[in-house]
């Protein structure tokens, strides 16, 4: 026989001395703690998968592309995060080069961000693609933007906001 009192919640037996406890009682309490707790931990609302918590935690994005000379173009990052801050760089150039002869600069780097870049690359306003630039005119001060340069092999790097410093 069930007992006389049950818990609060789940309405699970909870024995006096004078009861008489059956098999089917101790059961039946346990198909109920399995079915709640299945389907507490079933529910997605409330729960996280570890690959969910995994792609939360990071804070870091990294990627290449290789340039294909076009004056302008969009890499599509795939990172999973709206990066706030990034940049873009080739391994195969240094950052800058400077041509006394005509005075021009040739940049081989840009800083983007959600709030403005340096000269040749920009985040896009989904945060998480980058357009990059080639400009074979001087784009700022004979300034001139390479992260587009033909073969060249570019890598980036995104970075979110995980302390939430920046307020949108």
């Amino acid at each position: 026989m069930s007992s006389y009192n049950k818990t609060k919640n789940l309405k699970l037996n909870q024995w006096r001395e004078s009861d008489v406890p059956k098999m089917a009682d101790f059961n039946y309490d346990n198909e109920i703690i399995d079915s709640e707790l299945s389907s507490h931990t079933a529910n997605s609302e409330i729960h996280i998968k570890s690959e969910e918590r995994d792609r939360w935690n990071e804070y870091v994005f990294t990627g290449v592309y290789f340039g294909d000379g076009k004056l302008s173009r969009i890499v599509e990052t795939n990172c999973p995060f709206e990066a706030v801050f990034g940049f873009v760089y080739t391994d195969e150039m240094p950052p800058s080069i400077h041509y006394n002869d005509d005075g021009s600069t040739h940049h081989y780097v840009s800083f983007v961000s959600q709030f403005g870049n340096s000269i040749g690359a920009s985040i896009n306003k989904n945060n998480k693609d980058i357009t990059v630039k080639n400009s074979f005119g001087a784009e700022i001060k004979n300034e001139h933007a390479n992260l587009n340069q033909n073969g060249l092999m570019y890598r980036y790097v995104l970075f979110r906001d995980n302390r939430g410093i920046i307020n949108k």
